[in-house]
């Protein structure tokens, strides 16, 4: 969460980046939502597994994941994701971070909603869809 606090005080310097950047900024600390209500436990190696799919320079703004023809695929479906995280919440009007946090009930659901976590971000064959129909079912077992 202390990526959401500190993103305040950038908001002064968004300016000076493309609105690609910016979006993928926004993208991020929404993130920061879903694994503090997981409670995700992290560590170094864990870590390291969710920093080195991040893009390795500053979006322009003619980037447009996942198909970013110098970044790998991995950094493409991290974008992507992040992306399609934030815009499904927006859509939603907030309640896809809602529904998340309400799902994260229990010790079982966030053990379920860390791996989860970890399946959408770092396996691109997981589909965007499943992760709504898992978050909906785990909500209802509350």
């Amino acid at each position: 969460m202390a990526s959401t606090y500190a993103s305040a005080a950038c908001n002064s310097r968004q300016s000076h980046y493309s609105s690609t950047e910016v979006s993928f900024a926004k993208s991020w600390v929404n993130s920061a939502e879903y694994v503090s209500a997981a409670h995700f436990q992290s560590n170094l190696q864990k870590s390291s597994m969710f920093i080195s799919p991040l893009p390795n320079r500053i979006l322009r703004v003619d980037d447009s994941a996942p198909n970013i023809a110098d970044l790998s695929s991995e950094e493409n479906h991290t974008l992507y994701v992040f992306s399609w995280m934030n815009s499904m919440n927006n859509v939603l009007g907030g309640t896809l971070v809602s529904l998340w946090k309400s799902a994260m009930c229990s010790v079982n659901t966030r053990e379920k909603g860390s791996k989860l976590l970890e399946q959408l971000l770092l396996n691109p064959s997981f589909a965007t869809q499943t992760f709504l129909s898992i978050i909906t079912g785990m909500t209802l077992s509350c």
